[in-house]
């Protein structure tokens, strides 16, 4: 599994590097990445994580289709389908999504605790907002990279405690690309709010 493990961590930082400059072909690698993770948390009995890995191929399938007419994909652009700008969501549609991955996290705890895992906790934890951050990274939603901060490294203990070193080094990798991420997705939504104003004048 080493070197499919390898193809994962590679593709995955390819994933997060094109996220943060909104590529849309991000979701390609995504989709490499996570395939190779299923097989990876199978064999070594992450079966939350093997779960998540499937639902993140899906993810990425509706990325790619919702981050069409983006600035790297002009040509597929259309009245119809406009561009996918970055927004922010409210206090309380924040704490609406903090509520539902709790009630998740619980649920896969105790299910996850009948069939023996040796980490459910932190397993259905980080499976529960992989799920939510991913969904926002889609819909292009500020949030989603502290989201990220605070799973990716959670779950960089998680692969720790699996003995899967070079996945863990990706989980903090991606810890950092995501402080990364917030900060340049933040500047260009001040930059397009800026226009946008300018423009209306």
């Amino acid at each position: 599994m080493n070197w499919l493990e390898g193809l994962a961590v590679a593709t995955g930082f390819i994933y997060v590097i094109l996220a943060i400059r909104e590529n849309r072909w991000c979701w390609v690698a995504g989709f490499l990445s996570t395939l190779c993770y299923v097989v990876v948390c199978g064999a070594a009995g992450l079966w939350l994580q093997m779960g998540l890995q499937c639902f993140y191929v899906l993810l990425c399938v509706a990325g790619w289709r919702a981050w069409r007419g983006t600035p790297q994909a002009p040509e597929i652009s259309s009245p119809s389908k406009p561009e996918l700008n970055i927004s922010h969501w409210s206090l309380r549609a924040q704490l609406l999504a903090l509520a539902g991955t709790a009630l998740f996290t619980l649920a896969g705890y105790f299910a996850l605790t009948h069939v023996g895992s040796e980490q459910p906790l932190l397993e259905a934890a980080t499976t529960a907002g992989g799920l939510m951050a991913t969904w926002m990274t889609a819909r292009k939603v500020l949030e989603n990279w502290p989201w990220w901060v605070v799973i990716d490294t959670a779950t960089a203990v998680l692969y720790w405690r699996a003995e899967m070193p070079w996945t863990t080094w990706l989980y903090v990798a991606y810890a950092a690309l995501a402080i990364v991420g917030w900060r340049q997705w933040h500047t260009a939504m001040a930059a397009a709010t800026k226009t946008a104003t300018a423009t209306s004048i």
